[in-house]
């Protein structure tokens, strides 16, 4: 599998949705840190977007720098223009101290989910989302894995 990085956004539609909460400070390390906690499906038909949820926690309350996004996908184009990483922005979280919240991350149908036919045949693909991120100081969180996904094409 091919993997390139895709450094700006550009029609990438996406949402997110935050949401603070406390946590006890034992169990929230210097690391960052970002676990799969549920998507809106495994199979996504044609024409349809998909909603991923993670759960993210931080020490420092540091959490500037985007989401590490990386579709690791069946398929495979040769073309240059094939786009299967993004960097999602981190949307606006309190600079709190032992923050841990929810990040919502929506594919558009089209653009988000790249859906890209590499041949006439090509009309599936099954898809695994990798998840990261760092914090101000450097810090890299371990990645987050989705479950296969399978997506219409």
């Amino acid at each position: 599998m091919k993997l390139q990085s895709l450094v700006g956004i550009a029609v990438v539609a996406m949402g997110f949705m935050v949401t603070i909460a406390s946590c006890d400070k034992e169990a929230i390390t210097t690391k960052p840190q970002i676990r799969f906690k549920s998507a809106s499906s495994t199979h996504v038909p044609l024409n349809v977007g998909l909603s991923i949820t993670l759960e993210f926690s931080d020490k420092e309350g540091d959490l500037r720098s985007p989401v590490h996004v990386i579709k690791a996908s069946s398929s495979w184009c040769e073309e240059a223009s094939y786009a299967d990483s993004a960097l999602w922005p981190m949307p606006g979280i309190p600079g709190t101290k032992n923050t841990d919240g929810e990040l919502e991350i929506i594919f558009d149908a089209n653009a988000g989910l790249v859906r890209r036919q590499c041949d006439a045949t090509d009309t599936l693909e099954t898809v695994i989302f990798k998840f990261v991120l760092v914090d101000e100081a450097g810090n890299v969180s371990d990645t987050a894995f989705s479950p296969p996904i399978t997506v219409e094409k």
